[in-house]
């Protein structure tokens, strides 16, 4: 996800992705903070994606604040259904009251610890967990540091009834353009058989489509006779085609 201080936006693999983009449900907040793309998965799982950039000091501006949430949380509660899940990530500028998101040499601060304790509420009352803390719920971490302080700004959240397909969260201590921040969240999911999407290869003719469970063991014979023929004939494109000088 790449954000600017006027828009955020989702980076995917065009050739893997485009066509499974509903894009009648890609939404941006008023803001243009945050969006919402819904991707297929499989023949029957639906995820919403949904990507934020919060305003800088939330509690310095909480009426900005409260509708981005309510923007945010109306994108993550239409995604109700029971193979539909959400995904949801980005900078919040601000972080829960978990001690293990925080490292400093002196207390948080009243505003900030009041606006924390609402945020985690706030992800709690639309049903969606930290992916780092389910993974690792005893693990120091930061993603911003300045004048001695250390905190959680960035997280992925997911649907906690899906938060079981997490088979790996972490911190990658680097970044893909220039930031202020010292790592960047990223989360990786195992999906189940219904969940996934086949692969099509482009470009390849098949040679011939064989149903062996209804061939008796002499017409298996013979199709491998049939291919061997076609080899020596010339008559099959070589695997590994010859490069041109």
């Amino acid at each position: 996800m790449a954000v600017s201080n006027h828009r955020v936006s989702p980076l995917y693999d065009i050739q893997r992705w485009h066509s499974r983009i509903d894009a009648r449900c890609t939404t941006y907040s008023p803001t243009g903070r945050s969006i919402a793309i819904t991707l297929r998965l499989g023949k029957g799982t639906l995820v919403t994606l949904i990507g934020t950039y919060y305003q800088d000091n939330p509690a310095a501006h909480k009426e900005a604040t409260d509708s981005e949430w309510q923007w945010l949380a109306q994108a993550a509660t239409r995604a109700m259904g029971p193979h539909h899940f959400v995904v949801m990530g980005g900078d919040f500028n601000t972080y829960g009251p978990n001690p293990l998101d925080r490292s400093a040499p002196t207390p948080r601060s009243g505003p900030s610890n009041d606006i924390g304790i609402a945020f985690q509420q706030w992800t709690q009352s639309i049903g969606l967990v930290s992916s780092f803390r389910h993974h690792h719920p005893s693990i120091q971490r930061h993603t911003y540091a300045r004048n001695n302080t250390a905190v959680a700004l960035d997280d992925i959240y997911i649907s906690a009834r899906t938060a079981h397909k997490v088979g790996a969260s972490g911190i990658w201590l680097h970044t893909i353009h220039s930031s202020d921040h010292a790592g960047t969240p990223y989360m990786a999911l195992d999906l189940c058989p219904g969940d996934h999407t086949p692969s099509r290869l482009t470009g390849v003719k098949p040679i011939r489509v064989l149903n062996t469970r209804t061939l008796a063991k002499a017409d298996i014979a013979s199709f491998g006779v049939h291919t061997s023929k076609l080899l020596r004939e010339g008559q099959l494109p070589p695997t590994h085609p010859r490069t041109l000088p």
